[in-house]
Formats: structure tokens, C-alpha cells, sequence
């Protein structure tokens, strides 16, 4: 019998998957469960299992983090990664820190279960078996990465272990900063080899900053992240965090020197007793990604006292009255407008208030997509209908850009659908492609060809609907697009006339002038003005 651990914190999914096959006539016996990465690593420490079957998106610690914990100290145990979507990134990141194979729970059965159980029994026999020799720097990995996680509980236990590891001084108390770097495409460009060299020369960079008197640990933890522990050097509060900013900034300016990276920290407060390591770990986590979701970046960022009168606990009546009226045409504001409104009150909020406003932003969307019988792909990319993992993704300004372009896009849906139901079929279908393929060269004999008509047909029936021929409304579409782009305010006007498919520049003023009355800087000067002027 091989022995299995299943992690996942759906416990929907946890039955699920212990009732798929009859377990001891394959050969197996599931011994326990786990809710998230944190449990795991204490369940292995325990129980070693043989097998270890995992969950990639997980509170506290995630399956990639436990993935990477196991290849490195669990040289015995065959894990297998389990994603609820159908995700490249997801699979490709789980294969690449060790995993041995992958479920999707979209396409679970009995027979894919016993094919990759069997796969990693393969893999497992064939392992070397003997105990891994340690070197210090990976000991101390191993050991601050189980306390950080929480499985080491025993005082004695702990403060044994550090002596051993010639870690006494953090035994007088410490504070915990985490690292990671800003540029976040670099975990996707970069093959696993390459990454690690990267992390490793971060590592690297930050240890030969410090004095070695300073006693300051530092180590790699998971794959992204570094972890820095700075022993008190000082009974003046004050002056210890002064000391630990003042480290941390040499230490931000000499990698930006060496490596022209950007690195950004999350700081906890004093951690008086090491027992407590792990809640300090998880308050500088929390600094650090609440200043990512803010969109910050090169930031060094310690706990802050909330200012309770500044928070959100809800979306206003008004805007949400704005966005319904601006959905249906009506009212003074664009969608993007009120989008705009909502977000620029989110300074000096917690990420939980604002995770509120975001789901109530986001219920009315769906809400009114349902209402008008709408299909999700018309709003939503394909990649983007499952909602909450998209969201999660991002930070504040991103969201923004993201929430602005959705009701935007709604808007323009709810338009056509009450323009568009008296329209011939092929009009419509036309109309749809227009919209998708906007940005690329696209002429009415691409159009006729996709819909497999023929174009003077198409030519004359769109023009007995809509009034237009499929060119202007073409341009038109792509000036509406251009003014959204330049009310975003991100892009130079020549990037923005070649993402709405107008390659020549002088055209693009020209055609802009013709549909709107105005120049593309003139109507970037005014819808700044008109902003200024209703918050004013």
C-alpha cells in the first residue's frame, strides 16, 4: 500500500476525490488531509507520506510553494498538482518545480486518477531512497521555512535547533522583512534554471550588503521570494527599525545598480518571542502584497494603522445609480468615468474594503449581462470567465483599466442589442467581427469571407441597416475605441492610433477630426478639463 495526503481547501473536492476509485484495490491508502500548504508540510512531517496530491491555488502556503518544498526536502514523496483551470501557466510552473504529473478537475475521472497515481509510483521506486546530505545553508532553508509555516510548535525544539544552526541572537527577538522582485514577467520569460540563477543572485547581492557582524539571516524561500531576519540589535525601538529601513534601502539601491532590478520589501513589527515567527512572517507578507495590490513598486513597506475613517465598507448608491444610467446611455458620465470615481477612493483602504467595493462592481456586471440575456464571451475574454482567479491577478490600476473596459464593452452591447434586433442576420454577424477584429486590417472582403457570403451582398444589406457602409462603421468603431484609450491617458497618441488598426498618423487626426469634431489632443485636453472640473 502506498500512502497519500490530499491537499486542497475545497472540501467538496477532498470527498469528491476520495470516493472517485476504490483506493485499497489499487493499492493506496489516503491518510490524511490537508486545507492548505501550511497543514501539508506539518501532515508530512509526521506521517511521510508516499504520495502527496495538491491543490495549485491555496491559502497561506500554495501547492507551487509545497511543490518546491518537497522537491527539495521530501526526496521520498511523489506529488501530483491538481488545477481547477485548464491553465498553461498553472500546469507548466507545477511540472517545472517538481511535480510528477497534474489532474485537471475539470476533466477528472476514475482512469486519469489511476494513470497518474501509477506514473508517480513509477517515478517513486525509482528514486534513490537514501537520505539526502544538507549542506548548512539549505538546513537553515528547510528549518525557517517549517517555522514560517508554523509546523515547529515546541519552544525547546526551537530554540535547540537554533543554536545549532549558530542562530541564537534572533532567540532576543527580531523582525521579519520578505522580498521580491517588481518585475513580475520575469518569472514567465525566464526558463526555471534562469530564474533561480536571478533569485539566487538577489540573495546573493543582499548578503554581501550587510556586515557579517550584523547576523542578519538571509535565505531563499519558495520561488520568488527571499526572507530576511534581523536579530535586535537595539532596546530602542525606534532606532532598530530605523536601522532595518536604512539596511533594506542599501540593499534595494545596490541590486537596482548591479542588476537594473527593481525589489520591494514588506516589514513586520518587533517580534519579541520566536515562537510567534510565524504570525510576524505573515505581517510582512501582508505589507508587501497590500502594497502590490496598490500597484506600488521599489517600496518598503511596514505596518501601517488603518485610518477607519478613510475605509469603504460598500459601493455608494450614487455610483452605482451613475454606472446603471451610464449602461443605458443615460445620465452625465461614461462608464469609464464612474469606474474612475470609485477607484480614485481607494487610497489609504484596506485590500479586504476594497475586495468589497470589487464584488459588488463586479455582481452588477454579471447581473446586468444576465438580465439581458447576454453571453459572458461578449464582455469577457475567454481566458477571463472565471472571474475571481482574474481579479486576483491584479493590482489596483490594473483592475481599474480592467473593470472600465468590461462596462464599457457592456455598454456598447446593450446599445447594439437594442439597435441590432431588427437587423438581417449576416448584418449582425458582421457587426460582431467588426468588433472582435477591429485593430487588425481588416476590409469588407474579410468580412464577406468570414461570414461566407457574398461582399456586394453584405455591402448592400449592412448599408439598408445601419444607414453606414462597412468602412465608416468601421472607422467609427475604432474612434470610439481610440477615445476610450486616450480617456485611460497610458498610451501616446501613435500607439493608440496602431492598436485600433490605423497605421498611417495623419489619418488617424483626420478620421478622429471627422467623427468627433475635434483632434485627438484636443479631445485629450477637454475630457481632462471635464474630469478636473467635477471633481473640483
Amino acid at each position: 500500500m502506498y500512502s497519500v495526503l490530499i491537499v486542497d481547501d475545497d472540501t467538496v473536492f477532498r470527498t469528491r476525490l476520495k470516493s472517485l476509485i476504490n483506493w485499497e484495490k489499487e493499492g493506496y491508502v489516503v491518510i490524511a488531509e490537508a486545507r492548505n500548504g501550511k497543514e501539508a508540510i506539518e501532515k508530512m512531517e509526521s506521517l511521510e507520506p508516499d504520495i502527496v496530491i495538491t491543490d495549485i491555488s491555496m491559502p497561506i502556503i500554495n501547492g507551487i510553494e509545497l511543490i518546491d518544498y518537497v522537491a527539495k526536502f521530501r526526496k521520498n514523496t511523489s506529488i501530483i498538482a491538481v488545477s481547477g483551470y485548464n491553465d498553461f501557466n498553472y500546469v507548466r510552473d507545477s511540472l517545472i518545480n517538481g511535480a510528477e504529473d497534474y489532474l485537471l478537475k475539470n476533466q477528472l475521472s476514475a482512469g486519469r486518477l489511476i494513470e497518474v497515481l501509477r506514473a508517480a509510483v513509477r517515478k517513486l521506486d525509482s528514486k534513490n531512497r537514501e537520505e539526502p546530505v544538507f549542506s548548512g545553508e539549505s538546513l537553515i532553508q528547510e528549518f525557517l521555512l517549517l517555522m514560517i509555516s508554523g509546523c515547529i510548535r515546541s519552544r525547546e525544539e526551537i530554540e535547540s535547533r537554533l543554536r545549532k544552526l549558530h542562530l541564537e541572537p534572533l532567540l532576543q527577538g527580531l523582525a521579519v522583512a520578505v522580498a521580491e522582485p517588481d518585475n513580475g514577467g520575469l518569472i514567465n520569460n525566464l526558463d526555471e534554471d534562469e530564474y533561480y540563477k536571478f533569485i539566487y543572485s538577489l540573495s546573493s547581492i543582499m548578503k554581501e550588503t550587510v556586515s557579517p557582524e550584523s547576523e542578519i539571516v538571509i535565505t531563499i524561500i519558495g520561488r520568488n521570494r527571499i526572507l530576511i531576519l534581523f536579530p535586535l540589535t537595539s532596546y530602542n525601538i525606534g532606532l532598530f527599525k530605523d536601522d532595518c529601513r536604512k539596511i533594506l534601502a542599501r540593499i534595494k539601491d545596490n541590486i537596482m545598480r548591479l542588476l537594473g532590478e527593481s525589489v520591494s520589501f514588506g516589514v513586520s513589527d518587533l517580534c519579541k518571542d520566536i515562537i510567534k515567527l510565524p504570525y510576524y512572517y505573515e505581517q510582512a507578507v501582508k505589507n508587501l502584497e497590500g502594497n502590490r495590490f496598490q500597484g506600488k513598486t521599489g517600496f518598503i513597506a511596514e505596518t501601517e494603522i488603518a485610518q477607519a475613517e478613510n475605509r469603504i465598507l460598500t459601493l455608494d448608491i450614487t455610483d452605482e445609480k451613475d454606472l446603471l444610467d451610464a449602461l443605458k446611455g443615460k445620465g452625465e458620465y461614461t462608464p469609464a468615468e464612474v469606474i474612475k470615481r470609485i477607484f480614485d477612493r481607494f487610497d489609504n483602504c484596506s485590500s479586504e474594503d476594497i475586495q468589497l467595493v470589487l464584488a459588488e462592481l463586479l455582481n452588477i456586471l454579471i447581473r446586468e449581462i444576465q438580465a439581458n440575456n447576454l453571453s459572458p464571451e461578449e464582455t469577457f475574454q475567454e481566458n477571463e470567465i472565471n472571474y475571481q482567479k482574474v481579479i486576483k491577478s491584479m493590482n489596483i490600476p490594473e483592475l481599474k483599466d480592467w473593470f472600465s473596459d468590461k462596462y464599457c464593452k457592456l455598454q456598447r452591447c446593450l446599445l447594439n442589442l437594442r439597435t441590432f434586433r431588427h437587423y438581417n442576420e449576416n448584418t449582425r454577424k458582421a457587426i460582431c467581427y467588426i468588433e472582435k477584429n477591429y485593430s487588425r486590417d481588416i476590409s469588407l472582403n474579410d468580412i464577406a469571407y468570414a461570414l461566407n457570403v457574398n461582399s456586394s451582398y453584405l455591402s448592400r444589406i449592412f448599408k439598408n441597416d445601419t444607414g453606414q457602409n462597412i468602412v465608416e462603421y468601421l472607422n467609427k468603431i475604432r474612434i470610439e475605441k481610440a477615445a476610450s484609450l486616450i480617456n485611460e491617458g497610458k498610451l501616446p497618441l501613435k500607439e493608440i492610433a496602431f492598436n485600433v488598426g490605423i497605421q498611417n498618423y495623419y489619418y488617424f487626426f483626420k478620421l478622429y477630426k471627422k467623427f468627433t469634431g475635434i483632434t485627438p489632443g484636443e479631445y485629450k485636453k477637454k475630457d481632462t478639463q471635464r474630469y478636473q472640473n467635477y471633481n473640483g
